[in-house]
């Protein structure tokens, strides 16, 4: 049986082999909530909050959501600290990967410097959403180096 609009996410999965190692390991598979709770949460989630230049922020952030979309994710956390920088990483979200998007949590990233976004299944993307997806991460990655994917 062959996966839904499986040339997208090949696409998503090639081009991520190529993205800088800096921004592969910003990633992570899973949450960890500590304290009392002490939970583990198959939950990817991205932790940019120290990234000092936003545009390379956005372009992880753009990393990250098309693999937890294209791996089949429903659910992302974004770490990316609080203010402007914040905002600005919340919008880029919306406006790049918008048709990918079920909603977000993001009313108080001010405070607790995290969103939380959710995906849409990957399965129910048609195949221009699915295409968007994958030209905005090819996009996101040749504005980090000089090597055209395209």
């Amino acid at each position: 049986m062959s996966r839904p609009n499986a040339s997208w996410i090949d696409r998503v999965y090639e081009l991520a082999e190529t993205a800088p190692q800096w921004m592969r390991e910003r990633a992570s598979a899973e949450l960890h909530i500590g304290g009392f709770t002490q939970a583990r949460l198959e939950t990817p989630v991205l932790e940019i909050s120290d990234l000092e230049d936003v545009e390379e922020a956005a372009h992880a952030l753009i990393f990250f959501l098309a693999v937890a979309a294209a791996s089949g994710s429903t659910l992302a956390r974004v770490r990316c600290g609080r203010g402007k920088a914040a905002e600005r990483l919340v919008q880029e979200a919306r406006s790049t990967l918008g048709g990918a998007l079920d909603r977000m949590e993001d009313e108080n990233v001010s405070l607790m410097r995290y969103f939380d976004v959710f995906l849409r299944p990957a399965d129910t993307l048609s195949a221009r959403e699915g295409t968007h997806v994958a030209d905005a991460l090819c996009e996101a990655l040749d504005a980090c180096d000089a090597n055209p994917r395209r």
